[in-house]
């Protein structure tokens, strides 16, 4: 009886801490106007439960549209230290399935024109 308690709360912990996972984070640039991430195409493994994205460059802030994934993978998106960064947590996980994310930045209230990478699971 104490070895299934045991083995349950391992299975348990292991689940919870699969859950919350690591944190992706990356940098955002904005460059002669124009919004700017290192890679096109984001890869994440089954261990990162959220993204979170940071703007690299002053003057610059997220709006509370900042980061827009298609489908229903991520959820809880929001901006974070006053536009400066913004995060999205993992719902779920299917291998190879990519999605397509807008990235909207703001100079002073007016709007950059978005950039549209993606986010590819491994």
């Amino acid at each position: 009886m104490k070895t299934r308690r045991l083995l349950l709360a391992a299975l348990l912990w292991g689940g919870l801490a699969q859950a919350q996972g690591t944190e992706r984070v990356i940098q955002v640039q904005v460059v002669n106007g124009r919004i700017q991430v290192p890679e096109s195409t984001v890869r994440v493994g089954r261990n990162v439960g959220s993204i979170r994205w940071e703007l690299a460059t002053a003057g610059f802030s997220f709006p509370a549209n900042g980061i827009v994934i298609d489908g229903s993978a991520f959820h809880n998106c929001k901006p974070l230290a006053q536009g400066q960064r913004f995060q999205c947590i993992r719902k779920g996980y299917v291998a190879g399935q990519q999605y397509k994310y807008d990235v909207n930045v703001n100079q002073g209230g007016n709007a950059l024109p978005t950039l549209d990478p993606f986010i590819q699971n491994e």
